[in-house]
């Protein structure tokens, strides 16, 4: 088969749309919960005969259209629809399970499993492939040494994160203060037993000091503008329309005693402010508060129409800080632990990855995930990377 440059473009296409078209007819008339690849150790063993397979393929096969499938032409379809459904993988949250009926039967709420990325990923491999056993008789000469890392690489990629997912865990751990618990959940159901045990030896959350709040208080209707800043910090002022307002004294952990706040160490508190309060007729300085779970906000009432109050708090970040003591008895302690600061163990990275409150206890939830073949997807990244470099530098140098 002899394929032209107006013919070996368009066919490109049309083979990887095609094959998207049958994944998603298969996607369609399935389950509509894509394909589950087997974990370790049957993945890495389709791995290998994937690879056996795509080298006896290329050694036994000979014809002018296998001679089209190690070019540039074939590549352009797959890797074009490959590209796409990444993209789309961005936009539309996987894995959701409030997912509308139509995202889920069409596969979108978990592209990285459905039928059309598995045979559009494999497609990829076997032209990847194939190119790449065209270029690596000659690897030794650094241009073809510089066109296997690249490809190589990308190859590595795919490949890797494809098998590899199955072998992702991602993990919850919900725990309280002064709590020891080696036990997580995995979809918030199954219970999963840890090589290691962690405990809670101090939670705590650093918030944004909440808006003060111009509201009707017969509508309830929001009075404040978009462009000034409300914000609750000490020697801020603002005004609306007649009535002006300066806030003198701030206390993030607060507690009402008799009409009064007062700093408390207690879990149960709330942010107040002491703000001074006035028109062109008179001048009040007056308590109002953001509230909890137990207790509503406080309101000062300025006239008949205008009042104020607090907004709830925004957290900025949260910490817990923790002690791991390992199965064999090997104890690390304080660690610390943030959203974006997370702490290695035994292949695992724990993270902050929120909070809830029981009663007034805070309670810490800990994200646990086990990635064993991230690794080989940064060596693949890592090959890419210099491939990329060494065939820019030849361009240059030419």
């Amino acid at each position: 088969m002899k394929t032209n440059r107006k013919i070996g473009y368009p066919l490109s296409f049309v083979i990887a749309l095609a094959l998207f078209l049958v994944g998603l007819l298969i996607e369609l008339f399935s389950s509509h919960k894509g394909i589950y690849l087997p974990k370790w150790p049957i993945n890495i063993i389709i791995l290998v005969v994937f690879i056996v397979y795509i080298i006896a393929l290329n050694h036994f096969w000979n014809s002018d259209l296998k001679k089209w499938f190690s070019s540039i032409k074939s590549t352009v379809g797959a890797i074009t629809i490959y590209s796409v459904l990444v993209l789309v993988m961005g936009f539309i949250t996987q894995n959701d399970e409030n997912a509308s009926n139509l995202v889920r039967n069409l596969g979108l709420a978990h592209i990285n499993r459905s039928w059309y990325f598995l045979l559009i990923s494999a497609y990829l491999l076997i032209i990847l492939g194939f190119v790449i056993l065209k270029r690596i008789k000659n690897i030794f000469k650094f241009r073809n040494f510089a066109f296997f890392l690249n490809h190589f690489g990308i190859w590595l990629v795919i490949a890797t994160a494809s098998v590899g997912s199955a072998d992702l865990q991602r993990i919850t751990l919900p725990i309280f203060e002064s709590q020891t618990s080696k036990f997580a959940y995995e979809n918030d159901s199954t219970l999963i037993e840890l090589p290691f045990s962690i405990q809670l030896n101090d939670f705590y959350i650093n918030n944004f000091n909440p808006n003060v709040i111009f509201f009707n208080h017969h509508s309830r209707e929001i009075l404040n503008e978009p462009s000034v800043n409300y914000s609750a910090d000490s020697a801020n002022s603002f005004s609306y329309e007649n009535w002006n307002v300066e806030i003198l004294k701030i206390i993030p952990d607060a507690v009402m005693i008799d009409n009064e706040f007062f700093k408390s160490d207690t879990s149960i508190t709330q942010f107040a402010a002491f703000v001074k309060v006035s028109n062109n007729n008179q001048s009040n300085n007056v308590w109002i508060s953001s509230g909890n779970y137990s207790a509503p906000s406080t309101v000062a009432v300025l006239d008949d129409n205008i009042a104020i109050s607090l907004s709830l708090p925004q957290e900025k970040e949260y910490t817990s800080i923790i002690t791991i003591t390992n199965d064999d008895g090997t104890k690390i302690e304080n660690l610390t632990v943030q959203v974006n600061n997370p702490y290695k163990n035994l292949g695992y990275d724990i993270y902050q990855q929120g909070f809830d409150n029981i009663n007034g206890q805070e309670i810490s939830i800990l994200e646990i995930v086990k990635d064993p073949w991230l690794p080989v997807v940064y060596v693949g990244l890592i090959m890419l990377t210099i491939g990329s470099l060494m065939l820019f530098w030849l361009g240059k140098k030419r």
